[in-house]
C-alpha cells in the first residue's frame, strides 16, 4: 500500500518540481527581457508623446489663429455700427480671451493626462 502512495504522488512531485523550474527561471530572465523591451518601449512612449503634444501645441495654436481673426471681424462689425442683442455692449474681448484661455488650459490637462497615461521606463 505505501508503494501505491508514493506511485499517486510521483506525478504531483513532477509538476511541482518543473513549476519551480518555471518560476525560477522566470525570475532569471524576467528582468533580462524587461530591461530591453523597457528601453524600446520607453522610446516608443516618448515618440508618442512628442507627436502628442505637437499635435495639440498646433491646434492650439490654430485656434487661437481663429479666435483672433475672430475678434477682427467683432471689431470690424461693431465699427460699422451693427450691435449685439440688448446686451449692453459689443466688447467680446473679454469672452474671446476667456474662452481661448480655457482652451489652453484644457490644451494643458490633455497633454498632462496623456503623460500620466504613458507607460514609465524603468
Amino acid at each position: 500500500m505505501g508503494e501505491r502512495k508514493a506511485a499517486q504522488r510521483s506525478p504531483l512531485t513532477i509538476t511541482a518540481a518543473a513549476a519551480g523550474g518555471a518560476v525560477a527561471l522566470a525570475l532569471i530572465l524576467g528582468p533580462v527581457a524587461s530591461a530591453a523591451s523597457s528601453d524600446a518601449s520607453a522610446e516608443v512612449a516618448a515618440a508618442r508623446q512628442d507627436k502628442a503634444t505637437q499635435a495639440l501645441a498646433e491646434r492650439a495654436a490654430a485656434e487661437s489663429a481663429a479666435v483672433r481673426s475672430a475678434a477682427r471681424a467683432a471689431e470690424a462689425q461693431s465699427a460699422a455700427g451693427l450691435r449685439l442683442a440688448d446686451t449692453g455692449g459689443v466688447d467680446t474681448t473679454p469672452y474671446l480671451l476667456g474662452g481661448a484661455a480655457l482652451l489652453v488650459v484644457g490644451a494643458g490637462m490633455l497633454a498632462v493626462v496623456r503623460r500620466r497615461e504613458a507607460p514609465e521606463a524603468g
